[in-house]
């Protein structure tokens, strides 16, 4: 873990979550072998727990325990990349061969290679009867593992568990919504939902008129969150850093509305943007991802899920107050508690009191199993104590620990809320992970009363006045919430204070807190990260150098670039491209209420480089929404030449196909930043855009390593030979897939110290 200056850890105080299974295979399970303990695979409190809810028929409990002890398979996904088709085609038949196909692993079970996920749309998510480490261990998919790595790096692959890609499916998203994703890191939820909003693409001169906001607490992970989104290369994209109960609205000028770009609803007197679809991933208690996080079965008590009960409700609400009329919210945890799953989103109903209403999905996906949501369950302490009804609680010191909403529906409000509706995925059904699904959608405004409700709730117990602090973060809450549910209260004869019951009506007002709409953010703006900004009319000057360097046609929407900082004669050194509907809204904010963390697609690095004339080279990651404005610095080439490309550090002029050389020779030896544009009507890779840098007598590419690597698999060019560590001379030059900083004196930024940190931090395969 890289530390900053002065030696503090980049995480504070957080240690990351151990994510190790340390099974004894010779000593039996808690036996001590090596200097560690192995860990004890059963909790005998979640057995009890679980048993008393129902969540499963008891001829069903030996297989679902079975199954939670052993580790998740391996589950990915393929992105919508012009590359997806090949990838399914190698998957299908390049990896099959008989000797894979006779592996079994150390308990006789025959290796099953790559088959598609069958309730996920177009093949696009495949899974394999083998865990991460048999994947990385196993001679004979050495082949097939390092495929998977170089995909993913390249972001045409994506590694993420099954049940965390239902979410952005059932929000049934279209290229025109407007998106929010609550609690977004550290990505695999937000990638996919770029996905659908690019699933239509095909003029790349307007990009959709739709955006997500990935929005997370930790600014860690919101660094990891612009990393793996990065590779989707999306103008479309705005990462923030807010409390997601404290989510901030955006007043929204008039104009914007009667121009067409932005929608926005009345509240107060102000015009607030309010988004088409909501991700709302909660932080839970995760018990439904025991596979992966085996170190929770010691760890787990019913205090977890009650702890964070409140915080739920709240980022829950805040959710619905954003959602626009006739918008979906799609409301889930990796939770298979019914306080954290049906007694939310029951009490998200009561708030909503007829303007939310639960969706029947029960049609959709057919090939997925799932379990119909609870009506009905009960509600334990720490103590192990048992409790139908809120009223059942004696001790004041009890009642401060579990909020009156935590209790099931009563029987006149179950026939209306209709929880049956709500999905739940237990693992034994598809070899999954375990998970909680609620489709919510917004069939009329809020009243008055519920949108208006201030912060100050009554504080009428310890609990309710934490919450109440002013600028206390999600974190801290759940930690503190957790930490006073598990703590061995004291209920003797002072417990019975006579204080009042709160009923449900109450309780839900008291959970009722969206931020003042012209109040300030409960955090402050954090050092570093500037907000974005349009490039100012006195800097116009520059944008007509690059528009005349590159040829860009009249056409190029120059408003559309936005920068960080600038001077009088120099823009920032990286210049994004922002979707249209996505800039009207960041420069909207006109009370500073966002913080900002990434915006848009990279399409401009400055490099003053001796003997060029323009100080601004091309980015990879943004080229293709640049090309279709280029006049100027194209190069049209074959298969061959990308082959030149991909197997040789700097090649020479001279070696190009003769189309490619007369293009190259047409630039007059002037050196600067081009484009490697495939040009084969034929070929599966058609239009694919690389950029390069011009030399006075060779050309190469200004592209990162695992691109290229990721790029010779795909074209079926063998991988260089790397030289043994400590054997390479000093000034040698490095082969083509060597660091990237070797290959392009000029490369994009690689992934700075503190998101590498936070990566190591952060299972790959998330939920």
């Amino acid at each position: 873990m890289g530390k900053r200056k002065g030696g503090k850890s980049q995480r504070g105080d957080k240690k990351p979550r151990t994510n190790t299974w340390r099974q004894d295979t010779e000593g039996g399970e808690g036996q001590q072998r090596g200097g560690w303990k192995a860990l004890v695979l059963d909790s005998e409190k979640f057995a009890t727990y679980y048993k008393a809810q129902g969540l499963v028929p008891p001829e069903e409990w030996d297989e679902f325990v079975a199954i939670l002890k052993v580790p998740l398979p391996v589950t990915f996904r393929i992105t919508g990349t012009m590359f997806a088709d090949e990838i399914r085609k190698k998957l299908s038949s390049e990896f099959k061969s008989e000797a894979v196909q006779e592996l079994t692993l150390d308990d006789g079970t025959k290796i099953e290679m790559p088959h598609p996920i069958p309730w996920y749309p177009g093949d696009n998510a495949w899974q394999m009867n083998v865990t991460k480490k048999d994947l990385k261990k196993l001679p004979a998919l050495d082949k097939l593992h390092k495929f998977l790595m170089f995909q993913t790096d390249e972001g045409n692959a994506s590694r993420q568990e099954a049940v965390s890609m239902l979410p952005p499916l059932l929000a049934d998203i279209e290229p025109q919504h407007s998106v929010l994703d609550m609690c977004a890191a550290p990505g695999s939820k937000t990638s996919q939902v770029i996905e659908f909003l690019h699933a239509k693409d095909s003029d790349l001169r307007n990009p959709p008129t739709g955006f997500v906001v990935a929005n997370d607490l930790d600014l860690n992970r919101c660094y990891l969150l612009t990393h793996q989104i990065k590779r989707l290369d999306s103008p479309n994209v705005l990462v923030t850093n807010h409390e997601a109960q404290n989510f901030p609205f955006i007043k929204v000028p008039p104009e914007l509305v009667s121009d067409g770009g932005l929608e926005g609803v009345a509240r107060d007197g102000r015009l607030l943007f309010v988004f088409d679809r909501i991700i709302c991933d909660v932080p839970c208690s995760g018990d439904g991802t025991l596979r992966k996080a085996p170190d929770l079965w010691q760890r787990w008590s019913p205090g977890l899920g009650l702890g964070l009960h409140r915080l739920q409700c709240k980022i829950a609400v805040r959710g619905a107050n954003l959602l626009k009329v006739g918008g979906r919210m799609v409301y889930s945890t990796c939770s298979l508690n019914p306080i954290e799953n049906e007694a939310v989103v029951a009490e998200l109903l009561r708030f909503g009191k007829g303007s939310l209403r639960l969706v029947d999905m029960s049609a959709a996906l057919p090939a997925l199993k799932r379990r119909p949501g609870l009506s009905s369950w009960k509600v334990q302490d720490h103590r192990g104590a048992w409790y139908n009804e809120y009223s059942d609680i004696q001790h004041a010191s009890i009642r401060s620990k579990i909020a009156p909403t935590c209790f099931p529906p009563t029987d006149a409000e179950r026939p209306e809320l209709h929880l049956e509706r709500c999905l739940r995925l237990l693992p034994h059904d598809q070899n999954t992970g375990g998970f909680f699904i609620a489709v919510l959608e917004k069939v009329a405004p809020l009243s008055p009363a519920a949108v208006s409700a201030q912060t100050a709730a009554p504080a009428s117990t310890p609990a309710a006045a934490a919450d109440a602090a002013p600028g206390k973060s999600e974190a801290a809450s759940a930690a503190s919430d957790g930490a006073d549910a598990d703590a061995d209260a004291d209920v003797g004869s002072d417990g019975a204070t006579g204080e009042p019951v709160v009923d449900k009506e109450t309780a839900s007002a008291m959970l009722e807190l969206p931020r003042d709409v012209a109040g300030k953010p409960a955090l402050k703006r954090r050092g570093g990260e500037e907000p974005f900004l349009p490039i100012a009319a006195h800097m116009l000057h520059v944008v007509d150098k690059i528009r005349t360097f590159y040829g860009l046609s009249a056409e190029f929407p120059a408003d559309r670039l936005m920068i960080r900082s600038e001077n009088k004669d120099k823009l920032s050194m990286k210049t994004y491209y922002v979707a249209d509907t996505l800039r009207r809204y960041v420069l909207s904010d006109d009370r500073d209420m966002l913080r900002t963390v990434s915006l848009g697609v990279k399409v401009l690095h400055r490099h003053e480089a001796k003997g060029v004339s323009c100080d601004y080279r091309l980015c990879q990651e943004g080229i293709r929404w640049l090309l279709p404005y280029m006049n100027k610095r194209v190069i049209a080439v074959t298969e061959a030449d990308i082959t030149t490309l991909l197997t040789n550090h700097d090649p020479m002029v001279s070696v190009f196909s003769d189309n490619a050389r007369k293009l190259l020779a047409e630039l007059h030896f002037e050196q600067g930043c081009i484009t490697f544009v495939l040009t084969d009507s034929g070929h599966r890779f058609d239009g694919m855009v690389l950029v390069g840098w011009r030399g006075k007598q060779s050309c190469h590419l200004l592209v990162a390593k695992n691109e290229q690597t990721s790029l010779r698999d795909l074209f079926g060019i063998p991988q260089p030979d790397l030289p043994a560590k400590g054997t390479q001379k000093h000034g040698q030059p490095s082969p083509a897939s060597a660091d990237t900083a070797s290959v392009d004196p000029v490369a994009d930024d690689a992934v700075p110290t503190d998101v590498a940190a936070a990566a190591d931090a952060v299972p790959q395969q998330t939920s």
